[in-house]
């Protein structure tokens, strides 16, 4: 509902043409992601619920694993160095995620979440090391498993937007 109410108002749109200097973000993605959400019917949440489970806990030859660790380790096995450097980033910020929070650490939301923090933060040079040693690194073999797997489009779209952190 948040994400719906931000692209019919524009806000989203905003935050990402600054993010990339007043140059439009990638429009299909966006457009694709408004169209669904403002064709919602009731029924959306729960077929993104399910599109979702399917995406990033589903098999892995028809899945978009959400963790660095995945992509990075050649035998695609979880919990590898790049969950324990994510455990050392956090704590060394002072962060930790919530309680209920049970995935691994490098999964893309808790990055993207130290992200934000370190941006409200004004740390350039953590920003830097965050982009260049873990995101950069693997986010586009993520979102080209979004694209490749993703029957519902929806997160497709939101992954395709990650892209957009090459610009930073």
């Amino acid at each position: 509902q948040r994400a719906a109410a931000a692209l019919r108002d524009g806000a989203l749109l905003q935050v990402l043409m600054e993010a990339t200097d007043g140059q439009p973000p990638p429009s299909q993605s966006l457009l694709t992601m408004e169209h669904m959400l403002a064709q919602g019917d009731g029924a959306l949440e729960g077929d993104l619920r399910v599109a979702y489970a399917g995406l990033f806990h589903g098999g892995q030859q028809d899945s978009a694993p959400p963790y660095e660790s995945y992509y990075r380790d050649a035998t695609g096995r979880l919990f590898g160095q790049s969950t324990t450097q994510m455990a050392d980033l956090l704590r060394q910020h002072g962060l930790a995620p919530a309680a209920h929070v049970r995935e691994p650490l490098d999964h893309v939301a808790i990055q993207l979440q130290l992200m934000a923090e370190l941006v409200l933060r004004a740390a350039v040079d953590q920003q830097r090391q965050l982009l260049d040693h873990h995101l950069l690194v693997w986010i586009p073999a993520f979102a080209r498993a979004c694209e490749r797997c993703d029957r519902s489009r929806f997160y497709a779209a939101a992954a395709d937007l990650l892209r957009l952190l090459r610009a930073v």
